[in-house]
C-alpha cells in the first residue's frame, strides 16, 4: 500500500503540489481488493485532502485534471482506483484531523501541521520550493518599492512575513519600520491582525514566536485578531482595510500582486500599498524528532483567536481531539531557548 501511495504522491508532486502525508492505516488500504488473476488491484475509493493554502475554488480548479490523470497512471502501475474524492479542508487543522480520523487517505499539509499529527500519519514525500531574491534580516530592505522575484535556486525553507496593508494603522506601522524605529507592543496591539489557524506555521506559529521573543506575548494576547480560512481571505481583508496587518509566507506578494486590485480590492498596485515589518524562517521539511516537543507545547497555545468562527465542514473533527485542544490551552507556551534548541530554526529579525 505504501508503494501505491508513493506513486500517487510522486505524480502529484510533479504537478506542483507540496508535502504529502498518508494515514498509517487508511480506508483505501482496508478496502483494497485482491489482484486476482488480472494482476490489477482494485481500490474502491481514494480520499485526498488539500490544505487551504489558497481559495478552495482555486485549488479545486487547479487539481481538477488530477483525478483522471491519477486513475490512468495508477492503472498502468496495477491499481484500478474506482473513485477519487478530492476535497479542500476548511482549515489546516481540519486536514490533519481528517488524516488522524481516517476520513482522508492522503493529505497535502505543512510541516508544522504534520508535527501535530505525526502519531497518526507518515510522510511519504516532501517538496522543495524556489527561493526569492529578498532574504534580508532587515525588514526595511523588503520595502524598496520592488516586488520580490523567484530565483532558480531551490530551498528547504521560506520566510514567514508580517505584512502591513494600506489602512492608516498599517501605513503608520510601516513608516516606523522604514524609519528604523522599534515597534512597541502598543503599536502592534492597536492593529487588527488577520491570521490563520493555530497549526499554520507562517500564518500563526512563527509570528507568535516572534511576538514571544520580543514582547513576551503571542497572537492569543492581541486584542484585535480575526482568523481567516486562507491566505487569500487575509489578503482581501488587508486590501480593503478590514485588517491592518496579516501574517503569511514571504512570497505572498509574488503570487498575488497581479490580483491585488481586481480580485482583492486594492486601490493601487500591491507593492505601493503593502510592506513588511518582520520576517521569520520556516523549514519546509519537517524534522520530527526535533519539532515534535515544541509543537506539542504550541498545541497548548493553539486556542482559537478572539472572534473565530472557523469550524471544519465536510471533514470531521473527532470530539476527543477537540477536548485535547481545549485542555492543552491551559499549558505554557514554548520558551525562546526551547524554540532555538528544538526547532533548530532561528527567527530572523532586525537588530
Amino acid at each position: 500500500m505504501k508503494k501505491f501511495l508513493a506513486s500517487i504522491l510522486t505524480l502529484a508532486l510533479c504537478l506542483g503540489l507540496a508535502t504529502g502525508c498518508a494515514g498509517k492505516q487508511t480506508p483505501a488500504e482496508n478496502n483494497t481488493e485482491s489482484a486476482g488473476e488480472t494482476g490489477v488491484k482494485e481500490i474502491p475509493s481514494l480520499k485526498i485532502a488539500f490544505s487551504p493554502y489558497a481559495d478552495a475554488d482555486q485549488i479545486t480548479t487547479a487539481t481538477e485534471p488530477l483525478e483522471q490523470l491519477l486513475q490512468a497512471k495508477l492503472l498502468e502501475k496495477g491499481y484500478d482506483v474506482k473513485d477519487i474524492d478530492m476535497t479542500v479542508g476548511t482549515s489546516y487543522t481540519a486536514v490533519g484531523e481528517a488524516l488522524s480520523a481516517g476520513s482522508a487517505d492522503i493529505g497535502f499539509i505543512s510541516g508544522g501541521n504534520y508535527v501535530l499529527f505525526s502519531d497518526d500519519c507518515d510522510v511519504l514525500l516532501t517538496a522543495l520550493r524556489y527561493g526569492i531574491n529578498k532574504d534580508s534580516e532587515n525588514a526595511a530592505d523588503w520595502n524598496d518599492g520592488k516586488l520580490e522575484e523567484n530565483t532558480q535556486d531551490m530551498t528547504t525553507y521560506y520566510r514567514s512575513i508580517i505584512l502591513a496593508g494600506p489602512s492608516a494603522k498599517g501605513q503608520a506601522l510601516l513608516a516606523k519600520v522604514n524609519a528604523g524605529e522599534e515597534l512597541t507592543w502598543d503599536d502592534l496591539n492597536g492593529a487588527t491582525w488577520s491570521v490563520l489557524a493555530p497549526t499554520s506555521a507562517s500564518g500563526y506559529i512563527y509570528p507568535s514566536l516572534w511576538l514571544q521573543e520580543h514582547y513576551g506575548k503571542t497572537i492569543a494576547d492581541l486584542d484585535h485578531v480575526v482568523q481567516s480560512d486562507s491566505h487569500s481571505t487575509s489578503l482581501a481583508r488587508l486590501a480593503t482595510g478590514q485588517a491592518d496587518v496579516m501574517v503569511s509566507f514571504g512570497h505572498i506578494r509574488i503570487k498575488n500582486a497581479p490580483n491585488w486590485q481586481e480580485k482583492f480590492g486594492g486601490t493601487a498596485p500591491m507593492v505601493e500599498q503593502t510592506g513588511a515589518h518582520d520576517r521569520g524562517q520556516q523549514h519546509l521539511q519537517p524534522r520530527q524528532e526535533r519539532l515534535q516537543p515544541a509543537a506539542r507545547a504550541h498545541r497548548g497555545r493553539a486556542q482559537q483567536p478572539r472572534g473565530s468562527a472557523d469550524q471544519p465542514r465536510g471533514i470531521p473533527q473527532p470530539a476527543h481531539r477537540a477536548r485535547q485542544h481545549r485542555q492543552a490551552a491551559q499549558r505554557r507556551p514554548v520558551t525562546n531557548s526551547e524554540r532555538n534548541r528544538i526547532y533548530g530554526v532561528r527567527t530572523l529579525l532586525p537588530a
